[in-house]
């Protein structure tokens, strides 16, 4: 593994424990050699102070990797659009409103 992945595992352990600031210095530093790095924005995005800065995190992300669902749909939840969030549903599901039957009497 090398030292840019470190890097990262160390941003996303900081996050998982809600230490964004020491996610944040970790990523800036990441960011500074490796800003073509669309993992490294959506986790900028993830610890971002404002939601003005993981919109841009996120926008930033999505130009060098469009095809990101995961970063689309965060961005869509920050800026409360529901329209652009599609979630895929069995047709089974669709179809079926009630709730599951217990198997056991």
């Amino acid at each position: 593994m090398s030292q840019y992945d470190e890097r990262l595992d160390a941003a996303r352990y900081y996050i998982s424990i809600l230490n964004l600031r020491a996610a944040r210095e970790i990523l800036l530093d990441y960011l500074e050699d490796e800003a073509e790095d669309a993992k490294a924005w959506y986790l900028m995005a993830q610890a971002a102070e404002t939601d003005d800065d993981a919109i841009a995190a996120l926008e930033r992300a999505l130009q060098l990797k469009p095809e990101d669902e995961d970063a689309s749909i965060l961005l869509a939840g920050i800026k409360g659009d529901a329209e652009m969030i599609t979630y895929p549903t069995k047709p089974d599901e669709a179809a079926n409103d009630s709730p599951p039957k217990d198997s056991n009497p």
